[in-house]
């Protein structure tokens, strides 16, 4: 390491410069005799970089709800840049599906109201896609919350850590994994019923009470298939399909337990990210190397 340099390991003392094998620590001349140190560096593996967001309370709690290891979006109207110093509207999966399926029913309204015809409205999915990717950002999994629960004399925003890169653990809503493999979310068309979704893991039979069965997007877990797990492989588009697929990677599988048989469809995918009191209860957690763009 160069003199002079100002950068320092853990060593002998705090303040010592950093030694290595075949230096002189006490010396800053380049024609000192070496002397052999011997130091253990104390480099992290696949360090985690933790980004804390101040969160806006929901006038129901409905926050209360996001809790440690879950996949976290924060909404940014209008694509504006993130910025630290403001609230932000954070979304767990289950609620930023509840959303994105909220807004298609009022689209479909104010194209009523409009006169827009059928096909118009397939032609609007492009636009509309591109819209939900720049309004609900995927932010990576909630390492923990700094100023915990509210209460009369707490009614401050929260501040939420989020992993937004290297390792942490978080709920499998993928199926089965093996140590490697990528995994995602990819945004799809999907027939939803309201009534599909729980977003309480307070009251487990709390449901929404929509009745109204919506065609719109919807963020689903993905994974490498067999045969992919050493590199992301993102399918090919199909150029003859009306509504267009978007596939988003946001890490790697660092660990998984070992002996777990456990299986998941599409269908028991989808209901992962609806269902947030199952995905509590009946998934177990595992280690994940986040690598969130953008």
């Amino acid at each position: 390491m160069a003199s002079g340099s100002g950068l320092r390991v853990g060593g002998r003392a705090q303040n010592a410069p950093a030694p290595y094998a075949g230096s002189n620590p006490s010396s800053n001349s380049l024609g000192s005799r070496p002397t052999v140190v011997n130091q253990t560096l104390g480099f992290m593996s696949n360090a985690t970089i933790p980004y804390h967001w101040t969160i806006a309370r929901w006038a129901n709690d409905l926050d209360k709800n996001i809790m440690n290891g879950q996949l976290v979006f924060l909404k940014c109207n209008n694509g504006t840049p993130l910025l630290r110093n403001r609230a932000y509207t954070m979304l767990n999966l289950q609620m930023c599906n509840y959303a994105l399926y909220r807004e298609a029913i009022a689209r479909q309204k104010a194209n009523s109201l409009n006169n827009v015809t059928a096909d118009a409205e397939v032609n609007q999915a492009a636009e509309v896609l591109e819209t939900i990717l720049q309004s609900y950002r995927p932010m990576g999994s909630v390492i923990n919350d700094v100023n915990g629960k509210p209460d009369i004399s707490n009614n401050a925003d929260r501040v939420i850590n989020v992993c937004i890169s290297g390792r942490q653990t978080t709920f499998n809503i993928w199926g089965e994994l093996h140590d490697g493999d990528y995994i995602g979310l990819k945004l799809e068309m999907k027939e939803v019923k309201g009534t599909a979704f729980n977003l309480s893991i307070h009251h487990h039979s709390q449901v929404q009470d929509d009745l109204k069965t919506m065609s719109c997007y919807q963020w689903i877990p993905y994974r490498t298939g067999d045969g992919d797990a050493n590199r992301w492989k993102t399918p090919a588009p199909n150029r003859r399909r009306m509504v267009p697929v978007y596939y988003y990677e946001m890490g790697r599988v660092f660990r998984c337990p070992r002996g777990k048989d456990y299986t998941l469809d599409e269908t028991g995918r989808m209901h992962m990210a609806h269902h947030l009191s199952d995905m509590v209860s009946k998934t177990f957690m595992f280690e994940v190397h986040w690598n969130i763009r953008g």
